[in-house]
């Protein structure tokens, strides 16, 4: 009788603990947290620690969706020569992929690019505009596919 009381127990315990996920909650949230507060100062890869705060809390409702897997592209302004630039945008993607790792995302669930200074957010070369250029971009996906559909979560 107390040994079905101790299972009676641990297994309300892991329903308390474990609330159901709402996966349209969840994916909306990812893609929030790990897109917001991205950009860089000129010439640096450092991320700013209020994005590493955003990662952290990404990676705890990532881990929920091991089948998630995370594409990292790493930009630049257009300040500097193409070599350059595409390096940065290297160093910045690989700099938040060791993040994500460190939270306790396994790296063959990332990938990592850099598109230097194409495809910025927004044309121009006013100060606000190329700090919104100086980011990262994070989509996810199943496997090789493009960003999942909600019930394939």
């Amino acid at each position: 009788a107390q040994e079905e009381v101790v299972e009676t127990i641990i297994k309300e315990e892991t329903v308390i603990s474990e609330p159901a996920r709402n996966q349209e909650d969840d994916l909306a949230q990812i893609l929030l947290l790990l897109n917001a507060d991205n950009q860089f100062a000129t010439n640096s890869s450092e991320v700013n620690l209020k994005y590493v705060a955003r990662l952290a809390q990404a990676v705890q409702i990532i881990q929920y969706y091991p089948q998630l897997h995370l594409h990292v592209v790493g930009y630049t302004d257009e300040i500097g020569n193409k070599e350059k630039n595409m390096a940065l945008g290297q160093a910045r993607a690989d700099g938040v992929a060791r993040y994500l790792e460190a939270f306790g995302i396994n790296m063959d669930r990332i990938s990592v690019m850099t598109s230097g200074e194409a495809d910025p957010l927004f044309p121009g070369d006013a100060p606000h505009i190329r700090l919104t250029n100086r980011r990262v971009n994070i989509t996810l996906s199943l496997k090789d596919n493009e960003i999942p559909a909600q019930e394939d979560l």
